[in-house]
């Protein structure tokens, strides 16, 4: 057993446990079910927040054999590239009432595609949960012209791609559009009458930010 493995099994036997009512970003992450995230056991998720902890290189291996990072971690969010390919982004969110944790997880080719579910401190989703928004909220066009735009972009983005990230240090959501099947002239024509659609979460809603 290498010193890096039997690390890592120590860190597993000794972690705390806390009542989830109290869940850190860390926790969340650690604890959650491995039929929620099959590409990284628990033992590895222990592993990188104890290398993280430790100013040390946070890289594990995941289950196929490739390098899982963090890329970015705070109190209250945690942005984790499982696989070249592929983003994990956590944030711990206020109600009025309570907690909860929106998980995004991310394909990031061809174009990026994000899928969106929140979850309780004990990974409950009996709550309200994400809508993205319609094609016509991205599109940037006088509101007489927008449904015919929607008609139009929506032949040509097909399959549509809704991508989501958060800021990194605050609670606000940015998506946007994306597609693989577009030449480079439809590309541009689309970027001209497409833009970003940003959310601000305020204690357990969102309002859209005027760009």
């Amino acid at each position: 057993m290498s010193i890096r493995t039997l690390f890592a099994t120590i860190a597993v036997a000794t972690l705390p446990i806390t009542g989830m009512a109290q869940a850190t970003i860390e926790r969340f992450f650690v604890e959650m079910p491995d039929s929620l995230l099959l590409v990284l056991p628990r033992k590895a998720r222990v592993e990188l927040m104890q290398l993280a902890q430790r100013g040390a290189e946070p890289v594990v291996d995941n289950l196929f054999g490739l390098p899982t990072r963090i890329a970015h971690k705070t109190d209250d969010f945690l942005s984790i590239l499982l696989t070249p390919s592929s983003r994990l982004e956590i944030r711990k969110l206020q109600t009025d009432t309570s907690e909860v944790f929106a998980s995004i997880y991310t394909l990031l080719t061809p174009a990026p595609d994000s899928h969106i579910v929140f979850y309780t401190a004990d990974y409950c989703t009996d709550i309200p949960q994400f809508a993205m928004p319609d094609l016509g909220d991205f599109i940037q066009a006088p509101d007489s012209v927008v449904y015919i735009e929607r008609k139009r972009l929506s032949s040509i983005l097909f399959p549509l791609h809704i991508g989501a990230k958060w800021a990194a240090e605050s609670e606000m959501l940015t998506l946007e559009v994306g597609t693989q099947n577009l030449s480079k002239e439809e590309q541009q024509d689309a970027n001209a009458l497409l833009r970003p659609v940003v959310l601000v979460w305020q204690r357990g809603s969102w309002r859209k930010k005027r760009l």
